[in-house]
């Protein structure tokens, strides 16, 4: 049976396209996404549209969450709007255009309570990146011994969509607690149940002894040993936890946007697909680790070129300005991303230019690419541009769709 995944694209406003896209597919389909779909994957806006999905929403309900919201978490275009003063005051000039309120606020209202861990229905993937680690945090529903597994869905959310520039980098904490199995003057062994079997994913942690011997005492994790479940702290314990010590490791994250490095999310979403697949294999001897198939949302590709007589001479005002820097960085890696799955989602005996049944690619060509152009006429202009963009595309989608049913 085909393992089958769903991927959207960052792009701010743009969202709205997305959803708008998403709308045709569940018209063909004609059941819950949430149920058709293995795993959802989404990176900045289209973490909110996949969060939304994997909990059964409505399409209809994810337009009008762009319609309804997005002046709320865009409530301006102007860098010099009098509503960016407060930002100024406290960063100074170069402060972001936004604050992260009205983004926080609009994904408390659609998420609530809900936890990154409660998402059952389907797997849920979201892509940030820390910049006190300097590297990608993928947040994933199914991986309960994470750190982050607990983390609210809106919060997931807040940290794949905190785009560089736009908003605040979102600061989060995560707390795992646990009963310590011994140790030694420099190592602690953290608890199996509960523990990451991923290598330093505790690293720069503080751990802090909660209660039985050594209580009271916190260290730093130097480094961590996953398989093991080791951790070496920065400086010998005065007691050695055994075990009738409890812990809590603390762990914070500075989180922006995964558009960084995953803009299209789709190539990490295979990866998984694959893992996901070989660990059933191993056990079932049934599944062909490669039966999968890919239904890929852009939030357009911009065909405003930027003429080599400009960009030979721009420097950092001229790249900064209307945010043309972030829009080609958060650009290249989609298109990127798309040739690699493109490329291992491909079938050897197929030539170099047939395309693959396997995976589908909805990418419209966009006049308008600002990211946070949230007036009422450009959103309408997105979700009316997307209906055409369908209409046009109806048979290959439904090809695509009746050709991975099975």
């Amino acid at each position: 049976m085909t393992f089958r995944i769903l991927s959207f694209d960052g792009g701010g406003i743009r969202g709205a396209m997305s959803a708008a896209i998403l709308k045709a597919v569940e018209k063909q389909l004609d059941q819950p996404l949430n149920t058709y779909f293995d795993l959802i994957a989404g990176t900045s806006t289209g973490s909110i549209l996949a969060s939304a999905i994997a909990l059964g929403f409505k399409s209809d309900a994810v337009i009008n969450l762009y319609k309804e919201n997005g002046h709320k978490i865009f409530p301006y275009t102007n860098l010099f709007s009098l509503q960016r003063l407060g930002l100024v005051m406290q960063f100074g000039l170069s402060a972001p255009k936004y604050s992260d309120q009205g983004l926080i606020e609009v994904l408390q209202n659609q998420f609530g309570n809900t936890r990154l861990s409660d998402v059952k229905s389907t797997k849920l993937l979201i892509a940030a990146y820390d910049t006190l680690r300097r590297n990608a945090i993928i947040f994933k529903s199914w991986r309960q011994e994470k750190p982050w597994a607990n983390v609210p869905l809106w919060e997931a959310c807040a940290c794949s969509a905190s785009a560089p520039s736009y908003f605040p980098a979102h600061k989060l904490e995560t707390v795992t607690k646990g009963i310590a199995q011994g140790g030694s003057t420099t190592t602690i062994n953290l608890d199996k149940n509960n523990a990451s079997s991923t290598n330093n994913e505790y690293s720069k942690g503080l751990i802090k002894i909660t209660s039985g011997t050594g209580s009271g005492q916190t260290r730093t994790i130097a480094s961590y040993d996953g398989p093991s479940r080791v951790a070496r702290v920065d400086a010998n314990w005065q007691t050695i936890p055994d075990s009738t010590s409890t812990y809590e490791v603390v762990m914070q994250y500075s989180a922006i946007d995964g558009a960084v490095g995953a803009n299209n999310p789709t190539a990490c979403a295979v990866a998984e697909a694959i893992r996901i697949l070989k660990q059933q294999q191993g056990k079932t001897e049934q599944q062909d680790p490669m039966d999968i198939a890919v239904l890929s949302i852009g939030t357009g590709s911009s065909n405003r070129p930027i003429r080599w007589e400009d960009a030979r001479g721009w420097g950092l005002i001229q790249w900064g300005w209307k945010g043309r820097l972030i829009d080609v960085v958060f650009d290249a890696p989609s298109d990127i991303t798309d040739y690699i799955t493109e490329q291992v989602m491909s079938v050897p005996a197929m030539g170099d230019d047939d395309d693959s049944s396997r995976y589908l690619r909805l990418q419209p060509e966009i006049v308008n690419d600002a990211m946070d152009d949230a007036t009422p006429l450009n959103v309408a202009q997105l979700i009316k541009f997307a209906e055409e963009y369908v209409e046009v595309n109806k048979d290959l989608l439904m090809k695509f769709l009746q050709e991975t049913s099975s």
